[in-house]
């Protein structure tokens, strides 16, 4: 899914109304969210926002990010992954330990 949102040059704000639609659609659907994927101008890393503002924030939840917006080699060699561990806090983990890239 790609939100409906705005940005600015420090970040972007996601539409209040996209995230209700969202929630409605995935009941509806009996889905769920298990990483969220997005990018940062220049290294991967997770910033104060990043860490603050998931989609979600309960234990196990991944959130991995991709540099140079995605203008760099095609590839996670040089993403970043972290995790919400149980005590709330994240904590980055080996990507091909919890992810597969499927052609």
């Amino acid at each position: 899914m790609h939100p409906r949102h705005r940005s600015y040059s420090g970040g972007l704000e996601v539409e209040s109304a996209w995230i209700t639609e969202f929630w409605k659609a995935l009941a509806r659907e009996r889905r769920g969210v298990r990483v969220q994927v997005h990018t940062h101008p220049g290294s991967a890393f997770h910033s104060a926002s990043d860490d603050t503002w998931p989609v979600i924030h309960v234990p196990g939840f991944l959130s991995l990010v991709i540099p140079r917006f995605g203008f760099g080699p095609v590839g996670l060699d040089e993403a970043y992954l972290t995790q919400i561990g149980p005590d709330g806090i994240w904590h980055e983990v080996v990507i091909a330990e919890y992810l597969e890239v499927v052609g």
